[in-house]
């Protein structure tokens, strides 16, 4: 007897998108670059999503957020991201605003974005290997956001001269940043 077993292949990005299949890997495929966009160029809302940008680029001269999640278990990871013009602070490369329990792992965000990575309201999350360069103010923003852990994270050459930066947020673990 050969059980019949089934997975599901991961589901490819192209373009800006909705991600809200709760328990899906989505793949981007190809770099997005959009400078129409009216909204954040990727949005997670739902649970349990992992986003691999596979090294593939995420860019907009629009002052929206590159990668947004206001999900529980939202995984992003391999993302090259460069967005915003002018230091807007909408403009973020990856936006965790009351998610909780996720990863950020090995994600470069660079150029004129306002946070590099900026978690607002979220806790116990993982930031891991994450390289946040010449952003308008913080490569690392963690606004009200405990018991996150941020292992191994570069932050610099930002305009405000702070790499990762922390307001009202306690008990948060870094380590070698």
């Amino acid at each position: 007897f050969i059980p019949n077993i089934q997975s599901n292949p991961d589901t490819g990005v192209t373009n800006c998108s909705v991600l809200n299949t709760p328990g899906e890997t989505y793949v981007l495929s190809n770099d997005i670059h959009n400078n129409d966009i009216t909204d954040n160029c990727i949005n997670i809302s739902a649970s349990n999503i992992t986003l691999n940008c596979n090294g593939y680029y995420i860019w907009s001269m629009k002052n929206y957020t590159g990668v947004y999640s206001n999900s529980p278990n939202t995984t992003v990871k391999n993302c090259n991201i460069t967005m915003g013009s002018g230091a807007n602070a909408n403009a973020n490369g990856i936006y965790f605003n009351g998610a909780n329990n996720g990863t950020i792992f090995n994600n470069s965000i660079f150029g004129d974005s306002y946070n590099g990575i900026f978690l607002d309201s979220s806790s116990n999350n993982n930031l891991i290997l994450n390289n946040a360069t010449s952003n308008s103010s913080f490569g690392i923003w963690l606004y009200a956001s405990p018991k996150n852990i941020l292992t191994s994270n570069i932050g610099i050459s930002n305009s405000s001269g702070i790499g990762i930066g922390l307001s009202l947020s306690l008990n948060n673990n870094l380590t070698s940043n």
